[in-house]
Parts: structure tokens; sequence; C-alpha cells
């Protein structure tokens, strides 16, 4: 189970700030490398997928990704993210992390990204 110190008393917050280093989605696993939270991987359970690819903010600015969720409550070993609006085809993902997405995914971020070198800003935001 990963470290989870520091989740005890998001429940209920607007926005939550997870210093990053990679952020990828592969099979029905999120992985969040961070270096202020000390978790490595957060496995998130197939059925709630959709509920993840939906964000109302977010965003990478150098090593930080910025999330504004509704609330991150903690089962089974799992964080659930439930949020709404954008999506996380939005989302620039670096071009040899794209093959981790699932298949649907892949097609849409490359179509969003304006260039596709690593880091590049979605112009849909």
């Amino acid at each position: 189970m990963p470290d989870l110190e520091g989740f005890e008393n998001l429940q209920g917050l607007r926005s939550i700030e997870l210093e990053a280093l990679l952020y990828n989605i592969e099979n029905s696993f999120i992985f969040i490398e961070t270096n202020s939270i000390n978790i490595e991987t957060v496995p998130v359970k197939l059925e709630t997928v959709s509920i993840i690819t939906e964000f109302h903010f977010i965003f990478i600015e150098s090593n930080s990704i910025f999330i504004e969720a509704c609330f991150i409550p903690i089962e089974e070993s799992s964080i659930y993210i439930e949020t709404h609006f954008i999506f996380i085809e939005k989302l620039p993902v670096p071009i040899e992390k794209r093959s981790l997405l699932p298949e649907r995914l892949q097609k849409p971020v490359a179509q969003n990204l304006q260039n596709p070198d690593i880091g590049s800003p979605s112009t849909e935001l």
C-alpha cells in the first residue's frame, strides 16, 4: 500500500497540489512520482477510470501537477479523484509515455497538442 501520510484530512478540500515528476496512465493505474507527498503508485480501480479522466482544472508547470478536485476519499488502498469538466485528453503527455495511455486516449492527446515536444502546453485548456 502506498504511503498515504498527509492525505488523512483531504476529504472536502476544494483543491490540492501534488509536486510530481511523472504522471501517466497504464492499464488501470495512475502513477504519480512525487517529492512532496510520499506516493509512488496510486492504484485505481478500472471502473473509476471514467471518473478520473475528468478534471475541473489540471495543468503541469515544471515539476508540479495542479488538480482542482471535489474530494479524494481513500478506500481499499485507492485514491479516487471525483471532479468534472476538462478531459484528461487535454493533458500534455510526453511522446514516450503516450503508448501507456489507454488506446482511446492516445489519438486525442496527440491531436490536442500544438507542439508534441515534452512538456508542451495544450492549446485547449
